[in-house]
């Protein structure tokens, strides 16, 4: 059997609950792990101390990290043979398939070459379509994380028969008990005022200024942010231009095993994110079903995975990005009908967990 698998990722692999779960499903399989990614350091709660990690330190920022990041994979895989490469994303794709062995997997997590932040930039997704499209020709098995993206893109790439497709979806794992952090008390927020949590990526469309702007026209809102402190800075000054950064929080991003904790405190998970490039469009965020899991109710956006979860299991709200009044009137709705958080735990927990995935991922890896 197959036995050395490698996860490639652009990013801290500590704060990435899709290379986790991953990783720690090999493990319990008896495979030989190793982990290439950008993690500042290593956190050992996880209980994955077998895995043999290569922490890249990236020095260069806009589009020179994607080549430094090549190079410094390129360096590791030269000295190390695997049977299994799992490219985590569309910038790991180039070096799993020059060091390719006996299978190549592409977690196509994102449709890449329309995410939101290109929408205004037609020749770089140019240049991104076309690196996919090449790359393509040497992977054995696609896997993405909902229907929508495997229709899209099957359809673009159907002459690549070289492929096998498959859903993976991007369910949460729980790893501890839930000890909640009591935002409230640190922070010293009143008793009285409700905590709306986004945790994730700080960028444009993922509706954080909407946010903030809600927070500035109801008095009992305080928005909790939980995300990158790189990229803090516009909300922070966002905050202040709107005079509520007296009643905003800003937490710096939290390793997954323990973002759990903080968003447990908060009352209302935020998922409006914008009608933005396709990526955006059909959008199935996993922070969807932590906040469940957290047992919290989601505000989220009128999109069609989004809201396909949220109206079949009741999982909360859905409202138009950039209806302020009716994400009031969401708001005030969830708190007077307020269900116990043992209702959103046990709907995720029946539904949406990653064990529900585990089985099909290593049946992916075994073929």
């Amino acid at each position: 059997m197959n036995n050395r698998v490698v996860i490639i990722y652009l990013g801290d692999f500590f704060y990435d609950a899709r290379a986790i779960n991953m990783c720690i499903s090999l493990l319990k399989k008896d495979y030989s792990v190793s982990v290439i990614s950008t993690d500042r350091k290593i956190h050992p709660k996880l209980q994955i101390q077998s895995v043999d990690f290569h922490c890249i330190r990236l020095v260069n920022q806009n589009y020179k990290k994607y080549f430094e990041f090549y190079k410094e994979v390129n360096s590791v895989l030269q000295k190390h043979v695997f049977d299994i490469i799992i490219a985590g994303d569309i910038y790991s794709l180039a070096s799993g398939v020059k060091y390719k062995n006996k299978k190549l997997i592409y977690d196509c997590r994102e449709i890449y070459t329309h995410l939101a932040s290109h929408e205004k930039k037609p020749l770089l997704r140019f240049f991104m379509s076309l690196y996919e499209r090449f790359f393509l020709k040497y992977v054995d098995e696609v896997i993405v994380t909902a229907k929508t993206d495997l229709d899209y893109l099957q359809h673009k790439y159907f002459k690549y028969k070289n492929c096998s497709w498959s859903i993976i979806y991007n369910y949460p794992s729980l790893f501890s008990k839930i000890i909640p952090v009591n935002i409230r008390q640190k922070f010293k927020i009143p008793i009285n005022n409700v905590l709306i949590v986004y945790q994730g990526v700080l960028q444009e469309g993922r509706g954080i200024k909407q946010l903030l702007v809600l927070s500035s026209l109801v008095p009992s809102i305080t928005a909790v942010i939980i995300g990158g402190e790189e990229s803090q800075k516009p909300y922070v000054d966002l905050s202040k231009k709107l005079n509520i950064n007296n009643k905003t929080v800003f937490i710096k991003k939290r390793p997954y095993y323990d973002l759990i904790n903080y968003t447990a405190s908060c009352d209302v998970g935020w998922a409006v994110i914008k009608k933005q490039g396709m990526s955006n469009l059909y959008a199935l965020p996993n922070k969807l079903f932590e906040y469940a899991l957290a047992g919290l109710p989601v505000v989220g956006a009128n999109l069609p995975n989004i809201k396909n979860i949220i109206d079949k299991y009741n999982l909360g709200v859905i409202v138009d990005e950039k209806n302020t009044e009716q994400q009031i009137k969401a708001i005030n709705f969830l708190l007077k009908n307020k269900k116990q958080k043992k209702y959103y735990q046990n709907t995720v927990n029946k539904h949406f967990t990653w064990k529900t995935q585990e089985q099909k991922f290593i049946q992916i890896i075994n073929e």
